[in-house]
């Protein structure tokens, strides 16, 4: 799979690259020597979370990070992040080119490979079945349980109004 990152090395002043996974594990690397592997999984673990993070929900389509003399290119393709290291007056159009097709190239490389075969699980004994995720909310705002309707309430025909404010003043 490193062969597919090969041509991004073509974009003038590109000085590495390698793929990240959603779970922070790195698939692949084509990245000087002078990096070692421990400093790239590490990097590639707290590089997802950022992903995450700076995606909240959206997807992410490409990010550029500029940090010193040096640029960080993150392209998104699937479940993965292709990341780019460059100087900083690197072209970026080219940077998103490039990425482009070597993104390409790295999902056939990764539908070619073999997938491992699951582990055979030990069935599960008196458990209840796993529930599933509860949904993503948006805003700042809990969110509110439903009202039983009682005696009490039955009886209202609209329900009572939150104040509201405009630059911190109310306006009802």
């Amino acid at each position: 799979m490193s062969e597919a990152l090969r041509p991004l090395r073509d974009v003038r002043g590109v000085m590495g690259s390698f793929v990240v996974d959603d779970d922070g594990r790195l698939v692949a690397a084509d990245v000087p020597e002078l990096i070692d592997e421990g400093a790239l999984q590490a990097a590639s673990t707290r590089l997802a979370h950022l992903c995450d993070a700076v995606s909240s929900g959206n997807s992410l389509a490409d990010c550029v990070l500029r940090f010193g003399d040096h640029t960080l290119f993150l392209h998104r393709f699937g479940r993965r992040t292709l990341c780019v290291l460059a100087p900083r007056p690197t072209n970026v159009a080219a940077l998103r080119m490039g990425s482009r097709l070597a993104s390409r190239r790295l999902a056939q490389a990764l539908e070619a490979a073999p997938t491992p075969a699951p582990a055979a699980a030990a069935p599960a004994v008196n458990q209840p079945p796993p529930q599933p995720p509860a949904p993503r909310r948006s805003g700042f705002l809990p969110a509110r349980a439903p009202q039983p309707e009682t005696a009490d309430n039955a009886d209202d025909a609209a329900p009572a109004r939150r104040p509201r404010f405009f630059r911190g003043r109310r306006i009802d």
